[in-house]
């Protein structure tokens, strides 16, 4: 039904070559009504027709329903005693309907999706070279509806890889971190607003493609530059973290390489994509600091009070040890923040 209902939504361009198809198909059969239909699961469509104003027919009440069910033309002589048409009521009723032939519509992938058919008052046969004719109209018919349906095909993959296109740009230009995609030979086959400026900012000049890029890096990374693109040649997927000094400003680059790849998934290139992580790594380093001198402080403390300490230890351990048992809840008090206080400075 997905095919039928494209079918049914394609712009057609080629209407007057497709009524002239449907008029030789009376011609050629010798029946005063032809149709080029489409079919879905409830109705046919009447798309072009002679001898008639219908525009849809009852799927149930269709004689092409036989039709799609076969790859070539299917034919009844008289259907008045024909026992699955007999009851039709297009044949019980007007128009009368005794002969009919169709032949399928058959897309490339093998759906079909409706027929080119005849009808008539009077019952009759086709002859050999009538079926042969029908068969090649159908097909006729069918080439002049790829046709179209490829051209909307193409029409609609443009305008979605143009969207899809314009998207990307705006990302691409609209994106803070730096982005670069390099060929085969390490040479710039476009980048960002975001790179350009940063180079012209540190090195003052711009980035053009068909150059190396290399030679707009820091002096410090280009050695590990040109390894990791070429690991990310060989297929490989680089990540790379890197510190690095223009003039007076640090930058902690975090950088990813990663192979380009065309439809046929051969690598065309590398894509280079590089963020600013000064903030983050100088935030880590603060807090590494800001711990290492809480350490520094809490080791004076306990140094100044390990004397003092050590001193009432002594003396509860000379009360503790002496005659005089302890009964006072001051001193128990006092036993039991000494021993707080060791393991404190133990910890």
């Amino acid at each position: 039904m997905q095919t039928v209902n494209r079918f049914l939504k394609l712009q057609i361009s080629k209407e007057a070559e497709l009524q002239k198809i449907v008029e030789h198909a009376a011609l050629i059969c010798s029946a005063p009504i032809a149709l080029i239909t489409f079919m879905d699961d409830q109705l046919q469509h009447v798309k072009f027709s002679v001898g008639t104003d219908l525009e849809q027919i009852n799927y149930n009440h269709s004689f092409c329903q036989q039709t799609i069910r076969q790859d070539e033309v299917f034919a009844v002589a008289d259907a008045s005693v024909d026992p699955y048409f007999a009851e039709n009521p297009f044949v019980k009723n007007e128009p009368h309907i005794r002969f009919y032939a169709g032949a399928p519509l058959i897309t490339n992938e093998g759906d079909t999706i409706g027929t080119v058919c005849v009808y008539d008052v009077k019952a009759k046969t086709l002859s050999d070279i009538q079926r042969r004719m029908l068969k090649s109209l159908s097909n006729q018919v069918m080439h002049l509806l790829e046709f179209d349906a490829s051209l909307q095909l193409l029409k609609e993959q443009y305008v979605a890889s143009r969207n899809m296109a314009i998207t990307l740009h705006s990302f691409f230009e609209s994106s803070s971190s730096n982005h670069v995609l390099l060929d085969l030979e390490m040479r710039i086959v476009a980048y960002n607003k975001a790179f350009d400026e940063f180079t012209v900012n540190t090195q003052g000049k711009h980035l053009v493609t068909g150059t190396l890029l290399v030679d707009y890096l820091h002096m410090d990374f280009r050695s590990d530059y040109v390894a990791a693109v070429q690991k990310a040649l060989a297929g490989e997927k680089v990540n790379l973290e890197k510190d690095l000094q223009y003039g007076n400003r640090r930058i902690c680059w975090y950088m990813i390489f990663e192979p380009a790849y065309d439809r046929d998934q051969q690598i065309v290139g590398v894509s280079f994509n590089r963020i600013d992580i000064t903030a983050r790594v100088e935030q880590e380093e603060l807090v590494k600091n800001q711990n290492k001198s809480l350490r520094k402080i809490r080791k004076v403390e306990l140094h100044d009070l390990e004397q003092p300490a050590q001193e009432i230890v002594r003396l509860m351990s000379e009360v503790q040890n002496s005659s005089i048992k302890p009964e006072l809840e001051e001193v128990q008090l006092l036993a039991e923040a000494v021993k707080e206080l060791q393991e404190k400075m133990t910890a």
